[in-house]
């Protein structure tokens, strides 16, 4: 992933209308990206840089693990968040792994 500054005007949202400043994300390498650890080392920064200004109480719907919300909500680390996962990750691939036709 490359991350670079971004400026720009919301037309809509609480923002509609006013100068903003963001980050753009470009993939520079799709068969290397790990989304979802990409979302929580946002999600750890975002928590970290703005622990009262970002409300992350809908991050929870959005990222569908209430033990890794718990462990962000404790403030834990990226990577220690996306190791808790590292078990039932690997569990999962050998199950998939007979289903798998190619």
């Amino acid at each position: 992933m490359r991350f670079s500054p971004a400026r720009f005007t919301p037309t809509t949202s609480v923002f509609a209308g006013q100068r903003c400043g963001g980050v753009r994300l470009d993939i520079v390498d799709r068969a290397a990206l790990r989304a979802v650890s990409v979302g929580i080392e946002i999600a750890v920064a975002l928590r970290d840089l703005y622990p009262v200004d970002w409300d992350r109480k809908n991050f929870v719907q959005l990222l569908a693990n209430d033990a890794a919300f718990g462990r962000l909500q404790r403030g834990d680390t990226a990577p220690a968040i996306i190791a808790s996962w590292q078990t039932d990750v690997e569990a999962f691939e050998t199950r998939r792994a007979k289903y798998l036709l190619y």
